[in-house]
């Protein structure tokens, strides 16, 4: 109650200058009490601890994320349901609660960015891009949901339609790593048409123009592989995939492509 009424005190009951524990994020300190924080994360706690065994309890604790983020996570260790953000906060403010083991932060966000999918705008794609980065190679199973979601927008909209089209976005596809490429494939596999599977081999094509020679056809044939293209597309469909520069310079993408358009034909 003495907290509430100090005029310090912010509409998340933290007083921004009160508190044993300094975090510093770039070149920016928050203060934050000992109890609060470690009921919300021992990670921290542990943290804190091991920095000021070894530089003073004056010391601070250096933290990777912007001063904004580090700011909205310490308000949310004391009123979690006050935050309002956008879209690209939650997520962000996700990756640093993911990281510090700040475990209900963490599940708040990704109800926050589950439903944000629900009223998709131009933030939904970059975003679900960022979550199939990220984690989309041996998800955190808290995590699994929100990967499902992220996956399962970007076909169901048939985003690699507008990622081809749309060059900004070429970057976070040539950071993708095949693992998550083959994560996309599989969901495709499930729930995509042949027109959407065509769209997801084009871009499949421009990543594949950024790796190396040498282990680039064997990444295209295990993506090819995770996509099932004979129960979705018909010869003249794999016909337009072999086209596709990458797929056509390589034999072993070539030859996978053919027996399965000879297979097409001879049933």
């Amino acid at each position: 109650m003495a907290r509430m009424n100090n005029s310090n005190v912010n509409e998340f009951g933290r007083d921004p200058e009160k508190g044993e524990i300094s975090f510093l994020a770039q070149c920016q300190c928050f203060r934050a009490e000992y109890d609060v924080v470690k009921k919300n994360s021992k990670f921290l706690i542990e943290l804190y601890e091991e920095h000021t065994a070894e530089n003073g309890s004056e010391s601070f604790i250096p933290v990777e994320m912007s001063p904004v983020i580090l700011n909205h996570l310490l308000n949310s260790f004391y009123a979690m349901s006050n935050l309002k953000l956008e879209k690209i906060e939650w997520l962000l403010l996700l990756y640093a609660a993911q990281k510090y083991k700040c475990s209900k932060t963490r599940d708040f966000c990704v109800r926050k960015i589950r439903a944000a999918f629900e009223q998709p705008d131009p933030t939904t794609l970059p975003i679900s891009l960022d979550i199939v980065s990220r984690y989309s190679e041996n998800p955190p199973a808290e995590l699994d949901a929100l990967v499902a979601t992220a996956i399962t927008y970007m076909i169901g909209t048939n985003a690699f339609k507008k990622i081809e089209n749309v060059k900004p976005l070429h970057k976070k596809i040539f950071n993708l790593k095949a693992q998550s490429l083959c994560q996309l494939a599989t969901g495709a596999a499930e729930i995509a048409d042949a027109e959407t599977i065509i769209s997801f081999c084009r871009v499949v094509n421009l990543w594949a123009g950024e790796q190396r020679e040498s282990s680039r056809g064997s990444h295209l044939l295990e993506i090819l592989n995770y996509l099932q293209l004979s129960d979705k597309c018909t010869p003249k469909d794999v016909a337009q995939i072999v086209q596709m520069h990458h797929f056509n310079e390589n034999y072993e993408t070539v030859s996978f492509l053919a027996m399965i358009m000879s297979n097409m034909l001879i049933g």
